[in-house]
């Protein structure tokens, strides 16, 4: 495997930077990333390696649910970052199915440096501010949301609204959530469930 010629480490890395940062202060909100022409492995949506390409260097590490081989030499060929064990992972890539109950054991930062907290990077098949049928309705408030915003997202368990009120309940420390998808016509989407939204389903 050899290293993405198309991805320029500057202003790709720093226009889809711009594009977390937003996310990530605006819980809820959706941003398309600007798509490039890069060739992921068939398991990391083209979302997901704009992310891991813009967030993971050499002092991060990271963990693949699926344990894949080929995804996690393409992300330390592309990033410099290092695969490392759920527990110790500073990103952890998941699918939307995934089972929530990994939460209750990753980093959640120290009161020192609750940046230390863990990063998951889901992917989805669909995530959207209007309701979707049979998309999991994600309620928030706080800090960057204007009173409140409903967020809808495919495949999610209910359990995973459960769990990160648990892991987030004294905040700073916890984890946040980057959910990303590939919609059509080339847009890549995130959305961003911080560690400072107070979340719950929508009934």
């Amino acid at each position: 495997m050899i290293r993405e010629a198309s991805y320029d480490e500057v202003f790709d890395s720093q226009r889809h930077f711009r594009s977390i940062l937003d996310s990530m202060a605006r819980p809820g909100k959706i941003n398309q990333m600007k798509d490039l022409e890069f060739d992921p492995p068939v398991g990391l949506m083209r979302s997901t390696a704009a992310v891991c390409l813009s967030l993971l260097n050499h002092d991060v590490s990271f963990y693949l649910s699926r344990g894949n081989q080929t995804e996690e030499e393409f992300l330390k060929i592309n990033t410099g970052s290092r695969p490392s064990s759920m527990e110790e992972a500073d990103f952890l890539i998941v699918d939307e199915a995934e089972s929530p109950d990994m939460v209750r054991f990753v980093k959640e930062g120290l009161l020192t440096y609750p940046e230390q907290g863990a990063t998951f990077i889901i992917q989805t098949r669909g995530v959207s501010e209007e309701r979707i049928e049979g998309y999991l309705g994600i309620h928030m408030e706080g800090p960057g949301i204007n009173g409140d915003k409903d967020l809808y997202v495919s495949g999610l368990k209910a359990d995973w609204i459960d769990v990160l009120k648990e892991k987030n309940s004294e905040f700073p420390l916890g984890v946040d959530v980057i959910l990303v998808n590939d919609a059509p016509e080339g847009r890549l989407n995130i959305a961003c469930i911080p560690r400072s939204a107070r979340i719950s389903e929508v009934a």
